[in-house]
């Protein structure tokens, strides 16, 4: 079957608004993601002048996605994005399969590509990766051009509290899998594989390598990207790793937790204004240091 004529597994369909599959980003071939873009209708709304914001789903990656349809909604209305890439993975044609050196090399060409950067937001498988990625291309490029890093809910492993491990055991049973599947949640039998396989490769990574040089007390420094930590009020992560975190990549503050447990945001949630917001500032801040720009927003 060509390209033209699968089915997409994901969708999105929201009046006004115009969203089409995006197998590549901005021309550049990815590896283990492809994008559905939504932007307003066109002569809906003149240019802003603003980078994409790029939204990264968890292990389930439910056809339906992880995020509100108001959240979307108010990005392109409100916040003024051209445009909403919301990942999804893709392995080898298999949709849902997430194959870790494939979308961590598809993130750190996302992250070094100068031409309007991108407020990316992570959510829990995708958040460990994120910040993977975001070191990788620093090592490439020490400020790279990406607006800002929005991780939520991330987890690590070797750092989960008690609920973190239950939700892993449970996550990574055949049988969820398969009812995920049935009940169409998800649309595909990858969620234990994702969660499985992105645990082991985490063990061996960069990030896990920065958390375990990092010390819990220490002084908090500046990164070259703004980046922020947003958790539920009942997560998987330890205190401590969220502690370590906030060191490696410069967080001054802890976010208000988001209300309830670690979970999808496909229904609104406290969570929607946070995105919003932090694209907004984001983005503000990156078109006032690009060149010849007037301070003005």
């Amino acid at each position: 079957m060509t390209h033209e004529e699968r089915t997409p597994l994901h969708a999105r369909s929201l009046p006004g608004v115009v969203s089409e599959e995006a197998p590549t980003w901005r021309g550049m071939p990815m590896r283990g993601l492809y994008f559905l873009e939504s932007r307003l209708a066109e002569g809906a709304r003149p240019d802003t002048g603003r980078g994409p914001a790029v939204l990264l789903p968890g292990s389930w990656d439910p056809h339906q996605g992880e995020y509100s349809n108001a959240v979307l909604r108010s990005l392109l209305e409100e916040a003024g994005a051209p445009s909403v890439f919301e990942a999804h993975y893709r392995f080898e044609g298999q949709d849902g399969r997430f194959e870790p050196d494939a979308v961590v090399a598809d993130l750190v060409d996302i992250f070094l590509d100068a031409a309007s950067p991108p407020t990316v937001v992570g959510l829990c498988l995708a958040s460990p990766f994120v910040l993977e990625a975001l070191l990788a291309a620093c090592e490439r490029d020490p400020a790279p051009p990406v607006a800002g890093v929005l991780v939520i809910g991330n987890g690590v492993p070797g750092h989960l509290n008690r609920l973190g491990r239950m939700t892993f055991r449970n996550y990574t049973n055949k049988t969820i899998a398969a009812i995920s599947k049935r009940f169409s949640y998800a649309g595909h039998n990858f969620t234990s594989d994702n969660i499985v396989r992105g645990e082991q490769w985490l063990r061996e990574s960069r990030l896990t390598a920065a958390l375990a040089r990092a010390e819990k007390d220490g002084p908090i420094t500046p990164f070259p990207v703004p980046v922020e930590s947003l958790y539920f009020r009942f997560d998987i992560s330890t205190r401590e790793v969220r502690a370590l975190t906030r060191r490696v990549f410069g967080i001054e503050r802890a976010a208000p937790l988001i209300p309830g447990y670690h979970r999808s945001l496909r229904r609104p949630s406290p969570a929607d204004e946070t995105i919003l917001a932090f694209y907004e500032s984001t983005q503000a801040a990156a078109r006032a240091e690009a060149p010849g720009a007037t301070g003005e927003d």
